[in-house]
């Protein structure tokens, strides 16, 4: 005989041996409680469709550099002798940095060897080194005693300026990416992994390195005090925005 034959039939008889109003009780509770229970309105909310601005975020790493630099490049045939300013100190236009002493003595005067007039005019005994525009020096090679130059060697600048102290962010961009760039384009720049400044895009590649396949972009940055030249840097650049 078949289980699901005599399932129904010995529930049934189960509920005929009780009374009356057991039963009655049972469907008028179980009628209440679904009556009891709450229902569930379903709200539907229309909105406008509107336009929105889209960016595709091009992350790029680089160096802080200075944005613009004047050098100062000592004469030949000078020693330093006084030292005015030195790595890190900021100095206006024409600010002296340095005194250079002529190297040896005075050359002899008269003969022998060509006339005065030949020889020109005699190299004065003492030069000075002036800034050549305001800024904060960035690096310095002066030193007390120390020749200008030496004959023969390609003549090194012995201080370079950070014009105004403007820094910025020379990123390096794959050069897949690099027509994706535009100038003016926002950017999020985090510095040494430690904090974040806003910037722009200020130069855009003008070349892609053919071997390497990368090019180089300028960001520029807001002022803070805290930017050191050579810092690592990161940056997020929104590119390619639109509106849809």
């Amino acid at each position: 005989m078949r289980f699901d034959r005599i399932v129904p039939v010995l529930l049934m008889g189960c509920l005929l041996t009780l009374p009356g109003h057991s039963i009655c009780s049972w469907l008028a509770s179980a009628g209440a409680a679904e009556k009891n229970e709450p229902t569930t309105d379903v709200q539907v909310k229309v909105v406008r469709a509107g336009q929105a601005w889209f960016a595709a975020e091009l992350h790029v790493t680089g160096y802080l550099v200075a944005r613009a630099e004047a050098v100062v490049f000592p004469d030949r045939g000078y020693r330093v002798s006084e030292i005015l300013a030195t790595e890190g100190d900021r100095v206006n236009s024409g600010q002296l940095l340095a005194r250079l002493a002529r190297e040896g003595p005075a050359p002899p005067a008269g003969p022998p060897g060509p006339p005065a007039a030949a020889q020109g005019p005699p190299a004065p005994a003492t030069k000075d080194l002036k800034a050549p525009a305001a800024g904060v020096i960035i690096r310095s090679t002066a030193a007390i005693g120390a020749v200008a130059s030496s004959p023969g060697m390609p003549a090194e600048p012995m201080f370079r300026i950070a014009i105004d102290n403007e820094i910025e962010l020379d990123a390096e961009v794959g050069g897949v990416h690099a027509p994706q760039l535009t100038v003016g384009q926002a950017a999020r720049v985090e510095i040494q992994n430690s904090y974040s400044l806003s910037g722009k895009v200020r130069l855009i590649p003008a070349a892609v390195d053919p071997k390497y396949q990368v090019s180089y972009a300028r960001l520029s940055l807001e002022r803070d005090p805290r930017l050191r030249i050579g810092m690592f840097a990161r940056a997020t650049i929104e590119a390619n925005r639109s509106r849809g």
